[in-house]
């Protein structure tokens, strides 16, 4: 699961699909020698990266000039890299590294506590808002249409419109490509590995993504997606404990060309059915990982983008269906139910940035009504 999300989560951090990779080996690599948690996947995570890639989008559109090109996260800009011009990768570097001291700094003042203010209604909320970002975003790559690129606060809405005038426009092939890749995974994950749970007593799940990534790589490059049908490719791919353990992890990672990371609960909920028991189990993905950088990426260079964003909505399905909490919620606490509701709504209204702050900021305020009720 690493190499299908760490190239597909780069897009949303703004940095090119290979350095998905490396931030998909390095910092598991470094928690497995100062992290506790024995099931823990470290790695690319949709709503991570999806704060990095508003962060770099922020620091580029200062120091670097822009030109269109309908890529990334809404049809982010090419960035100019001439002489004396700073990079994407080293702007998420730099992040890794700054978040790396942060965390640390927090271990050493044991402000830990202030984690607690983080209720599971809050996360939930602001999570389901933040996936609904990111899907929006890669629906463009799923009907293959360009659009304008928008930012600040309800920036989303701008972005449906834009998606809404353009429907016309779809690329009826990559729309195809897309489509089946969704079908392909949906019934993979729900009918087969049941059946074959059933029928075998392994426990190591099918990956589907890796799977759905060589057919489509395969697919693209022998029958010539781009140049016939206009299907956008991936292009070049070159070959308390756990505070300190997440910043020395960040700060080392920041040392390599690879942007934020955190735990992946569809990782970790595999590690754990897998029936992995110690964190040795990370040496083995990272293997994986390595192949794959030195020997394998170049051979993922005809791979459909929609292929990407495919597997990106997919993977974020899980999270949508948080929804349904609600109704659990409102019979039991109120308050509960309205922080919930407040994170994701204001979330998806605003921006995933401020919506955070907001969404922290009325939680804190709902601490007043509970002791007055």
């Amino acid at each position: 699961m690493h190499i299908p999300q760490g190239i597909a989560y780069a897009r949303l951090s703004g940095v090119d699909p290979v350095y998905g990779l490396y931030s998909s080996f390095f910092p598991p690599l470094f928690y497995m020698f100062f992290g506790s948690s024995r099931h823990c996947s470290i790695g690319s995570f949709a709503v991570i990266s999806l704060m990095s890639g508003i962060a770099n989008d922020q620091v580029m559109s200062k120091y670097v000039p822009t030109v269109d090109d309908n890529d990334g996260l809404n049809n982010s800009t090419v960035r100019a890299t001439g002489s004396g011009n700073i990079t994407p990768i080293e702007v998420a570097a730099t992040l890794t590294f700054a978040l790396g001291i942060l965390q640390l700094v927090a271990g050493l003042l044991r402000l830990e506590f202030l984690t607690t203010y983080f209720s599971d209604q809050l996360v939930a909320g602001y999570t389901t808002g933040s996936a609904v970002h990111v899907i929006i975003g890669q629906v463009n790559e799923v009907l293959g249409i360009k659009i304008p690129k928008s930012t600040g606060p309800g920036y989303l809405f701008r972005t449906v419109y834009n998606i809404i005038v353009r429907l016309p426009q779809t690329n009826v092939f990559t729309l195809i490509v897309s489509l089946l890749s969704m079908l392909l995974l949906y019934v993979g994950k729900t009918y087969i590995n049941p059946l074959v749970g059933k029928c075998l007593p392994l426990k190591i799940p099918i990956p589907y993504e890796i799977i759905l990534i060589v057919i489509g790589a395969a697919f693209s490059y022998i029958f010539n997606f781009n140049q016939l049908y206009g299907t956008k490719i991936v292009g070049n791919v070159p070959s308390g404990q756990e505070f300190y353990a997440l910043g020395f992890t960040s700060v080392l990672s920041g040392l390599f060309p690879v942007y934020p990371t955190g735990t992946a609960l569809g990782r970790t909920m595999v590690n754990v059915e897998s029936g992995a028991k110690t964190l040795l189990s990370t040496v083995f993905s990272c293997i994986l990982l390595l192949v794959s950088i030195l020997w394998l990426g170049p051979l993922l260079q005809p791979l459909p983008m929609c292929v990407l964003s495919a597997i990106i909505i997919m993977a974020l399905k899980s999270m949508l269906w948080k929804v349904t909490e609600l109704k659990d919620l409102w019979p039991v606490s109120k308050i509960d139910f309205y922080i919930w509701l407040f994170s994701f709504v204001i979330t998806i209204a605003v921006d995933v940035m401020e919506g955070l702050a907001l969404s922290i900021l009325f939680a804190l305020l709902t601490v007043i009504f509970r002791f007055q009720w």
